[in-house]
């Protein structure tokens, strides 16, 4: 299936550029939600953060913004394939390695204390 933004994979996935951020399915949890259902207490695909993640995500395209940013360019101010929350998206994300860490937790492995 397609969220608009890459390919998403169960058991190893893709979203955006070459980036894996699965260990487990990316449509089964994401923060203690159904990544295709949930996030942060909102539908993937249709919220995030009260935002359409294929549409907005913090009251921005999902696809084009991220925290009033271009979410394939920018996420907080920041470019979402080079940064995020002031750190590279590929690199980190919130002070973590993106690959590696999300919120102090292992992106590939965990995002907010969940198994990504």
């Amino acid at each position: 299936m397609k969220l608009g933004i890459g390919n998403i994979y169960p058991k190893r996935c893709r979203l955006l550029l070459p980036i894996e951020i699965c260990k487990v399915r990316f449509q089964d949890k994401y923060a203690n939600c159904n990544f295709q259902d949930k996030y942060a207490n909102c539908n993937f695909q249709d919220k995030y953060a009260n935002c359409n993640f294929q549409d907005k995500y913090a009251n921005c395209n999902f696809q084009d913004k991220y925290a009033n940013c271009n979410f394939q360019d920018k996420y907080a101010n920041c470019n979402f394939q080079d940064k995020y929350a002031n750190c590279n998206f590929q690199d980190k994300y919130a002070n973590c390695n993106f690959q590696d860490k999300y919120a102090n937790c292992n992106f590939q492995d965990k995002y907010a204390i969940c198994n990504f």
